[in-house]
Formats: structure tokens, sequence, C-alpha cells
């Protein structure tokens, strides 16, 4: 029957809500249509402030767009999540892997330009730009620009095949939470 299922409206709280680890989501095509509207709608041109890795496979992403808000993205085998939340990063000082040195290289300070996902894929991409200071010649000078450069973050919620991947602008992957070689 019709009308009988109460519907979370496109922007309501469909990832601010509180939710009990044994009752998150499924991540079908919709929901994360409706993830990636969401954050686009609230962060889009907003700069990240924070980078933070919570858990062996978690990363929190703070971003400022008039107010600050955090992505979290989890690539648990169990229970992958993506949740939009208003509280801050809990970090692991413990945990600081490669992955998470290249994102605050090529993202940390930069801004959100683009929030996608590939059609009829459980993968959403992050699009960052930022400017990258010469790291040769230390800080900027007065009036010279960094070369910029954008960068993607794919957020894959496919149960155990989720993962969380940092790829260049042409394509290369950087690094990924979960590394898979070729024998896998």
């Amino acid at each position: 029957m019709l009308g009988t299922k109460r519907s979370v409206p496109l922007g309501g709280p469909l990832c601010l809500r509180r939710c009990d680890a044994r009752r998150c989501p499924v991540f079908d095509i919709l929901t994360l249509a409706a993830l990636r509207e969401e954050i686009s709608d609230r962060l889009l041109g907003g700069r990240v402030q924070k980078i933070v890795q919570s858990s062996p496979l978690a990363l929190a992403i703070e971003v400022y767009a008039g107010r600050r808000l955090t992505i979290i993205a989890d690539a648990d085998p169990q229970d992958p999540r993506l949740l939009l939340t208003e509280r801050g990063p809990a970090s692991d000082p413990e945990q600081v892997t490669p992955l998470l040195l290249l994102l605050r290289k090529y993202v940390r300070g930069g801004r959100l330009i683009e929030v996608g996902q590939p059609p009829l894929e459980r993968v959403l991409w992050l699009t960052f730009e930022k400017f990258l200071e010469d790291e040769h010649r230390g800080r900027r000078e007065a009036g010279q620009a960094g070369e910029l450069v954008r960068t993607r973050l794919a957020i894959e919620l496919m149960g155990r095949h989720s993962n969380l991947i940092l790829v260049s602008e042409d394509g290369r992957v950087h690094d990924a939470i979960k590394r898979v070689s070729p024998a896998m």
C-alpha cells in the first residue's frame, strides 16, 4: 500500500540522524544518491579543516562551509558507512598511515569542489582542489601561487569489498585504506 511507510525528505535528517551500529542504513544506489545530494548541498565549496583516521578503516574529514560538519567514511567489511555529522572528528593518534599523510598533503586546506556518483554504482566521489607549495622553496612568496592540484577520494560502500581510495586527477591511485594486490 502506498504511503504507509514514513519517508525521509531529501535534505532532511537522512545522514545526520543518530545511527545504532547494528542498524545503520544499507547503502544502496538510491540511499547513496540522497547522501550525495545532502553532502553537496551542505558542503560544496567548503574548506577542509581537519582529516583524521578514527580507526584502521575509517576516515573523518572536517569541512567548513558556513559551519563545521564532518564526513565520516568507514570501510569496515561488516558495517560500511558514510555519515555527515555536526560532531568534530575523533582521532586515534596511533592511526597514522600513508593514506592519511597523503590526504593531509593533497586535501587538507583545499576545497570540496564536486560530489559525484557514477551511474548505478555504490561509489561516491569527493573531488578536492588545493594549491600545493613548492617543497624546495618552502612557503609561497607574496603573489606566487603553488600548483593547483585536484584529487578524488573514492568511497566504495560494498560490504566486504568496501574501500576508500585516493586518486589523482589523471586517474593514478595514490593509496587506499585497504591495499589490494593483483593476486587478490
